[in-house]
């Protein structure tokens, strides 16, 4: 696993995130500078799936196996299947997913972690996860943001926006003068973004798109992202 577990210890004292779903930390994440760094942040996972979700460091197999293609995870599932919703991320990031090399080369400097720290029965509506799991995800969100200390956070899914309130923010010592500002329409979604500082005045650009699960245009996506990052992608070879 190409994952950096320096940090694990402190991670770990974050009281309300799930500790078997740690963050995913690419092993050159800390290789960049403090303004080329991205964190990814996913929204829930669920009991359905056809492997254990709550086994120690889910969110880094999956991940390992789902970008990287590599690890245990992979090598047992003998379909070696990888999710519509992880290659359409990874494309409208600009990753050649026809490339493997590519795609470690992205992973191996990024960071992914799930703002929601329960998993959830099913993907039905009915099952959606309710606003006391998004403010516990927020909370844990800007600890996580503290140890990683990123430039930009990209979240996969608006959902997260709606329950993002500063004077909680503040409470962490992450400030904004507003809550996250609705953009104009792309492929059926308000994208939404939010600039938070910290006590030390760096900024953190967070934007949110549409969920890359379906109906889910890469290339309307990856010009927005582009546009917003203002051409960060530091994962091309």
């Amino acid at each position: 696993m190409k994952c950096n577990t320096n940090f694990d210890s402190e991670l770990k004292k974050i009281e309300k995130l799930n500790k078997n779903w740690l963050p995913w930390i690419g092993e050159k994440y800390f290789d960049l500078p403090s303004d080329k760094r991205l964190i990814i942040i996913g929204e829930s996972c669920y009991e359905t799936e056809d492997v254990d979700i709550n086994q120690e460091n889910y969110i880094r197999k999956i991940t390992e196996k789902q970008g990287m293609e590599e690890g245990a995870m992979w090598d047992e599932d003998p379909n070696k299947f990888i999710s519509q919703m992880h290659t359409n991320l990874e494309k409208s990031l600009s990753v050649d997913t026809d490339n493997i090399e590519a795609k470690r080369h992205f992973w191996e400097r990024v960071c992914y972690f799930n703002i929601i720290q329960t998993p959830l029965k099913s993907r039905s509506t009915e099952n959606r996860p309710p606003w006391q799991d998004f403010l516990t995800g927020w909370d844990v969100f800007y600890q996580v943001l503290s140890i990683l200390n990123p430039s930009y956070c990209l979240f996969n899914g608006v959902e997260a926006s709606n329950h993002f309130y500063p004077d909680k923010s503040a409470k962490f010592n992450y400030y904004s003068n507003e809550r996250a500002l609705s953009l104009p329409m792309i492929n059926d979604a308000h994208p939404r973004k939010i600039i938070l500082k910290n006590n030390n005045d760096q900024l953190t650009k967070i934007i949110f798109i549409k969920h890359s699960s379906s109906y889910f245009s890469t290339e309307l996506w990856k010009d927005f992202i582009n546009k917003e990052f203002e051409g960060l992608l530091p994962f091309k070879n």
